[in-house]
């Protein structure tokens, strides 16, 4: 007996260490698939900020290399203009091709006057040499500050070749770096002169380099950047980094980055030399690091707090459950009880069978409410469908109208009316599908007549089809959609000159038919969005998509539709569709009887 004892002892010791082992699987097991959203949802973070980082850095990047383009070009573009202003001066024009002789008076009276053009466009401090030289090939002009015989240009630079090729008012630029006389790098402009008489002229302008790499001071660069500025082979010229938020000069020895270890962002000055950011990944990924320690810190106190409420929650469970395998341990009576039995004396699997049979009650009850809400719905809805459809309250009030409009000798709100009438009754009657071509574009008539009302703006309708189109079956409200769009979209806002064009023409055994309007036409970006099938509310998408599916539903794959539009100009919609013939109109009549065709 005592052994006995001792062996169920052991066996609740041994079912309780499986229970708690039980336990710690079931905490493991709810842990970690609470876990695995989170971390889904944690990486996704974490990889959104690294992205929205790097695109905010790269933006940066975009903005500041644009308005580096931005300042050089516009250092560019002022010496283009001074030299145009040397260039066509009268001064130039009347003596470069004068032979002076020994004329010494006027030689240097022309020089003076040379001297003080350039002067007042030069701000330069250099008296061996200025920066605006004029090759001569008018051998009475001596050599000068300005002036420098033609031949001391050198033939294989291309130069001169170059000029010939292009208009007397355009300029060329050098396409490599060119040193003045003091050895500075400078960007070299150049520009035929008209001259008056023979010989040939050409004016040379040098821009220092450093006026462009100037303007790298005046705007934000991202930390660790390097700073490149290239002439148009592309060669490297000039280097800069990026250094504890200061801009220096790259060193000889510092290496440029590699273009697997950057991202690249690059733009071109008007004169073809270029200027490039490289941007290494750690300025991309700057301040990751930190989000990334804090998100996991954040998860994995997220995992603890998890483990803890699944313990808590699971460990009163198990409890309950312990007791009631205790109980079964030592076999206890479990008796069922029936419904409406004294519930004080049931037990665990009493109550599990007792909620479970009322749980079921309470789904049967609950199924059926359901089904009575549904059809309730149902009746609801079909009657709401039914005084949708029914137009006879909506015919009875125009009619209303029009008989007071007569009464007050209101003839034109009595033809709107009129109008009206035809089109709600073609719109909302529920006679058959198939119309005819003429009777489509009359409801489009009384449409624009009805908008012209309502807009107090005229619309001017051209249609331009034969009558024999005109006799041809279509599917109601075909063209309808299209009109309508024209109107609301594409004639909105334009209060004279507007136009819509109906054109019809069979080819072979297809209709074509097209809408266009003068109107203010579709965007690029939306016409290639509502071309996809995407439903752009604004700009008529979900019109056209609706009447894409009418026509694959009318037609099935045999049918075309095409969408043009130039902005400010006009939108033009082109449907070709087969000709319905006498025998696929039997059948579409007799579908729609409730037939087989």
């Amino acid at each position: 007996m005592a052994r006995h004892r001792a062996d169920r002892r052991q066996g609740r010791i041994l079912a309780r260490i499986f229970r708690k082992r039980m336990l710690f699987r079931f905490v493991a097991v709810s842990t970690l698939a609470a876990a695995i959203p989170f971390a889904i949802l944690f990486a996704y973070i974490v990889l959104s900020f690294r992205a929205d980082t790097a695109r905010d850095v790269l933006d940066q990047a975009e903005g500041s290399i644009g308005a580096l383009v931005e300042n050089g070009n516009r250092v560019l573009l002022q010496h283009a203009q001074k030299s145009q202003y040397i260039a066509t001066s009268r001064v130039l024009g009347e003596n470069l091709g004068k032979d002076f002789g020994d004329d010494l008076l006027d030689k240097v009276l022309f020089y003076s006057e040379v001297n003080q053009l350039i002067a007042n466009v030069e701000f330069y401090e250099n008296p061996s040499r200025s920066r605006y030289t004029i090759y001569l090939s008018n051998l009475s002009l001596y050599e000068s500050k300005h002036f420098r015989p033609l031949t001391l240009l050198a033939d294989g630079s291309g130069i001169r070749e170059g000029l010939s090729a292009l208009p007397v008012t355009q300029v060329l630029w050098h396409g490599t770096v060119v040193q003045d006389p003091s050895g500075q790098d400078c960007v070299g402009l150049y520009r035929s002169i008209p001259v008056s008489g023979a010989g040939t002229s050409l004016l040379e302008v040098l821009i220092p380099l450093s006026e462009l790499e100037d303007a790298l001071y005046a705007i934000a660069l991202p930390n660790e950047c390097q700073v490149e500025f290239l002439d148009s082979r592309p060669a490297v010229i000039g280097r800069f980094l990026v250094r504890d938020g200061r801009l220096m000069e790259a060193p000889a020895e510092e290496p440029p980055l590699a273009t697997e270890q950057a991202a690249l962002v690059q733009k071109s000055f008007m004169n073809g030399y270029a200027v490039r950011f490289h941007i290494p990944e750690s300025a991309l990924t700057r301040g990751v690091g930190q989000y990334l320690g804090a998100m996991i810190a954040l998860f994995f106190l997220m995992l603890l707090l998890i483990a803890l409420v699944a313990y808590l929650s699971t460990r009163r469970v198990v409890w309950r459950l312990e007791r009631f395998v205790d109980g079964l341990d030592r076999g206890d009576a479990l008796p069922v009880l029936p419904t409406g039995q004294d519930r004080g004396n049931e037990d665990e699997v009493a109550t599990i069978q007792r909620k479970f049979a009322d749980l079921i009650r309470k789904n049967d009850a609950l199924y059926r409410e359901n089904m009575d809400a549904v059809r309730s719905r149902r009746n609801l809805e079909t009657s709401l469908l039914q005084m949708k459809l029914n137009p006879h309250l909506l015919y009875n009030s125009l009619a209303v109208l029009r008989w007071k409009a007569l009464e007050k000798e209101e003839s034109e709100i009595v033809s709107l009316l009129d109008r009206m009438t035809r089109y709600y009754r073609a719109v909302l009657g529920r006679g058959s599908d198939i119309v005819q071509v003429v009777d489509e574009i009359a409801l489009v008539e009384d449409y624009i007549r009805i908008c012209e009302a309502t807009q107090a703006a005229p619309i001017h309708l051209e249609v331009d089809m034969g009558e024999a189109v005109g006799k041809l079956s279509v599917f109601k409200l075909i063209l309808q959609p299209l009109v309508e769009n024209a109107v609301l979209h594409g004639l909105a806002g334009k209060p004279a000159d507007r136009t819509i064009r109906i054109t019809g023409r069979q080819e072979d055994s297809n209709l074509v038919l097209s809408v266009e309007d003068n109107g203010v036409g579709i965007p690029p970006k939306t016409l290639d969005r509502i071309r996809a099938g995407e439903n752009v509310r604004r700009m008529g998408g979900f019109g056209m998509k609706n009447l894409r599916e009418r026509l694959s539903a009318y037609y099935g794959d045999d049918h075309g539709f095409c969408l043009e539009s130039e902005a400010g100009r006009f939108t033009r919609v082109t449907l070709r569709i087969p000709v319905l013939d006498s025998a696929s109109l039997s059948d579409r009549y007799r579908l729609e009887e409730g037939g087989t065709p």
